[in-house]
């Protein structure tokens, strides 16, 4: 009796273990089945607002809107491959689209702190704005193209000519940069390719590394394209400046057009001070 109650307590026992294995297995499997499930539903839901793009060509592809910027508006296929067209390139039915799609991550992004607010105030371009500015704008009809060229940096020194430039730079401790921008029209045609300079009035301003404006104006295109008196012979044309301390700076710049919408671009460039060669 002893013996069968010894072999039943054990039996009993591995029993026990047993069940506890099984337990922990379907626990597992089940969790993993869900989190499976989970993926599945992500999935499902970041393709969930595919829809059909058309272009002003006719031409269509199923993506999912991913973000808009500079003009350009970037999307997803369903193979997880990215598309980037200029927001005029597509239909007007999917401008439509893009725009209010932007506007719901705007709003849903919450307020801006209070040195957004100032700036704004101040007369200069919110983030919004300056991410709608495009750099290129295509007219299917013409093939003709609208190219914003813009630069912003730090002058440079390489010529006997600038020596006295650059003792004057180093004596008070200031920093040189140049920054120019033009709107040009872009035409290809047999044998022949031309890039006219358009007309309007060039803005932009300039931010320090504490986001302080240290330069804000609006020049003519044409005084951009004019030759500069106070400039090296390597810098002929656009505006000249200076700054005091070194740093990253921000010039954001942008042409207006009614019509096509507005031109322009945001540069950041590190300055420093200049040293004598």
């Amino acid at each position: 009796m002893i013996l069968i109650n010894s072999d039943y307590t054990y039996w009993r026992l591995f029993m026990r273990i047993l069940h506890v294995y099984i337990v922990i297995i379907v626990f597992f499997l089940t969790a993993g089945i869900l989190r499976a499930e989970e993926g599945l539903d992500d999935i499902n839901d970041d393709y969930s607002s595919v829809r059909t793009w058309t272009s002003v060509r006719g031409q269509e592809i199923e993506a999912v809107f991913v973000k808009m910027e500079n003009g350009i508006v970037s999307l997803e296929k369903k193979d997880g491959s990215a598309v980037c067209i200029y927001l005029n390139m597509l239909c007007s039915d999917d401008q439509e689209f893009v725009r209010e799609s932007d506007s719901e991550e705007e709003d849903d992004g919450g307020g801006s702190d209070a040195g957004k607010e100032r700036k704004v105030a101040a007369g200069l371009l919110s983030e919004r704005e300056i991410k709608w500015l495009q750099t290129k704008w295509v007219d299917d009809r013409t093939g003709k193209e609208l190219i914003f060229v813009a630069d912003f940096g730090q002058r440079s020194f390489d010529s006997v000519e600038d020596r006295n430039l650059i003792s004057r730079y180093v004596k008070f401790r200031k920093i040189p940069y140049y920054l120019s921008a033009q709107l040009v029209e872009h035409t290809v045609q047999p044998g022949k390719e031309e890039w006219k300079p358009q007309g309007g009035t060039i803005y932009f301003y300039i931010l320090d590394p504490q986001t302080n404006v240290v330069c804000k104006k609006s020049l003519s295109a044409s005084r951009m394209l004019s030759s500069n008196k106070h400039a090296s012979p390597r810098y002929k044309y656009g505006y000249y400046g200076e700054v005091s301390e070194p740093g990253e700076y921000t010039a954001v710049i942008w042409v207006k057009d009614s019509k096509r919408g507005d031109f322009g671009k945001r540069i950041r460039v590190d300055l420093d001070y200049v040293k004598m060669p």
